[in-house]
């Protein structure tokens, strides 16, 4: 007759040792997945154009309500009249963002109700703007959306509708701006100094105008260091400024520094 091999202390004891690891490593396990959801996930908004006009960041534990309020904050758009997204679902206030957890790049599609209508904004420097907004939003938040697309500061936008200037504290609805309707967008003119710094530490500042284009700084710059616009190269921020676009698309302000650089032929 076979007799069942009895169970030492010893085996007793590496039992439970080996349980006990295995119990540690859940609770590591568990803690550390924890910690990664309290950093912030950022979430892009997007609507049905396609148009990515907001970047959130929220945390894993906070509701989708929460995603409405901020918003309704940045543009305007009040939460009753939101409607999100998330890979063909809809999602309710109640939902929680971890619903996106593992996926890299999570994007929301925002569509709006019926009390919301679509413009285009005409610009000179750029391609046009469409956007879809309140039928009464303020002429002042319209260009705090256009801040957000442009990043060019309310102050200096002055939209225009029928040959008309629009006021910043009356309506779209006060000039009868419906569906469709096309606004013209005026930069004005403001002066600004910027610092050109040389390869050799040297030091010059410019007068310029935001709505100038690199190009042109190009040529302010060969008449006082006499050095063709072929062979500059002009960096801000670690990005090389491309000769067609303005001062304002690069968001360079007063006072900025642009980096010279001599190319070699």
């Amino acid at each position: 007759m076979l007799c069942s091999p009895k169970l030492t202390n010893h085996m007793l004891l590496n039992t439970n040792c080996s349980n006990g690891i295995l119990d540690v490593k859940n609770i590591v396990f568990k803690v550390t997945k924890s910690i990664l959801k309290l950093r912030p996930v950022k979430i892009q908004i997007k609507t049905k154009t396609n148009e990515s006009f907001l970047t959130i960041k929220i945390s894993y534990f906070d509701e989708i309500s929460l995603i409405k309020n901020k918003i309704q904050m940045e543009c305007g758009i009040p939460c009753s009249d939101q409607i999100l997204f998330y890979k063909n679902k809809h999602l309710k206030d109640e939902d929680k963002v971890s619903l996106v957890e593992g996926d890299e790049n999570p994007t929301f599609l925002l569509l709006l109700k019926n009390k919301y209508i679509k413009i285009i904004i005409n610009v000179h420097f750029a391609s046009a703007l469409i956007l879809d907004v309140p039928f009464d939003m303020s002429i002042n938040d319209v260009m705090i959306r256009i801040k957000h697309k442009l990043g060019i500061n309310e102050n200096k936008q002055e939209l225009i509708y029928n040959n008309l200037k629009l006021e910043n504290q009356k309506t779209l609805s006060d000039y009868e701006i419906s569906n469709g309707s096309t606004l013209c967008l005026l930069v004005k003119e403001i002066d600004i100094k910027i610092s050109i710094k040389t390869m050799i530490s040297k030091f010059f500042d410019l007068e310029v105008k935001t709505y100038e284009t690199i190009g042109e700084i190009k040529d302010k710059i060969n008449s006082i260091e006499n050095i063709s616009t072929e062979k500059q190269i002009l960096l801000f921020e670690f990005e090389e400024l491309d000769n067609v676009k303005t001062i304002e698309e690069y968001k360079i302000h007063n006072m900025s520094v642009l980096y010279l650089v001599e190319r070699s032929v």
